[in-house]
């Protein structure tokens, strides 16, 4: 979906998708709904107190953990709040970046979505890894992450990312000279709990076989 000329929202302006537009670190409190651990809502809840900060020198988090612990959610989190603070935000995933450099979409402002990606103050990359491909794809995917972050760490731009690779399997999958950039412009904070999907899957099949009332 392109921005239109018309009237858009700062949610859609940055894409964030609509099953994450109600996202907020409230529910990501330990015991929460969306609870991600102590350490990892410590961390969480720290950036967002000092973004200031983190915007003003370019470092973001790179939200790593196992599949369905809530990275994506607490990303888009973040990005809404920053949205509240007229701050410019963008969401893509990393399967969308690494398409942009071989079918660019037209965005906004004579920009793709692409170039958008490269300049916008606080940047949500989702899934980073997912973008690989066992046939041969690596290389290519590869360098469009280098590329990205090497030229908004230049421009000393915000990168938020949620991945499923642990630090060690970045470590082998990326090469070292995107490694040495991520030291700098990342602070790595893992996210544990259990797989919310599950419990949504739980949730539906109950409603389907009529054992709840279809209360929240």
């Amino acid at each position: 979906m392109t921005a239109s000329k018309g009237h858009v929202t700062q949610t859609q302006a940055a894409r964030i998708p609509r099953l994450y537009e109600g996202s907020t670190l409230r529910h990501i409190e330990p015991g929460g709904e969306m609870g991600v651990g102590r350490s990892g809502y410590n961390a969480l809840h720290r950036w967002s107190e000092r973004h200031p900060w983190f915007l003003d020198r370019g470092v973001g988090l790179l939200l790593w953990g196992d599949n369905g612990v809530g990275k994506t959610y607490a990303g888009c989190a973040l990005l809404r709040l920053m949205i509240t603070q007229c701050v410019p935000c963008l969401y893509i995933t990393a399967p969308e970046l690494k398409q942009e450099l071989v079918r660019p979409t037209p965005w906004a402002d004579g920009q793709t979505l692409g170039q958008r990606a490269r300049t916008v103050s606080v940047l949500l990359l989702d899934d980073l890894g997912k973008e690989y491909s066992k046939d041969g794809g690596f290389g290519f995917a590869e360098l469009a992450f280098e590329n990205l972050m090497r030229a908004r760490a230049g421009a000393m731009l915000t990168t938020l990312v949620t991945m499923n690779l642990s630090l060690d399997a970045f470590a082998e999958r990326y090469a070292r000279s995107a490694l040495s950039l991520a030291q700098e412009v990342f602070v790595p904070v893992q996210l544990k709990g259990p797989d919310k999907r599950k419990a949504l899957a739980k949730r539906n099949k109950e409603m389907l076989c009529g054992q709840t009332n279809g209360g929240d």
